[in-house]
């Protein structure tokens, strides 16, 4: 898989370095294995919002 693609037409950028990445990715599955499942869901989207969030506030393209 190439992702030359997106890198072009989506102007994709990271929001997250490899610490905020891992931070998240851990917390995640903190939620998943010990915290009420019936609740990942929102967990799940409050994450991803938490991400889209980061990338505006640094003008990544893709996020505006």
């Amino acid at each position: 898989m190439n992702c030359d693609k997106a890198l072009f037409y989506l102007q994709w950028k990271p929001a997250l370095d490899f610490e905020g990445t891992a931070r998240l990715t851990g917390e995640w599955y903190d939620h998943y294995y010990n915290k009420d499942k019936k609740e990942l869901s929102n967990f799940t989207l409050d994450q991803i919002h938490q991400y889209v969030k980061e990338a505006e506030n640094k003008m990544i393209a893709w996020a505006l």
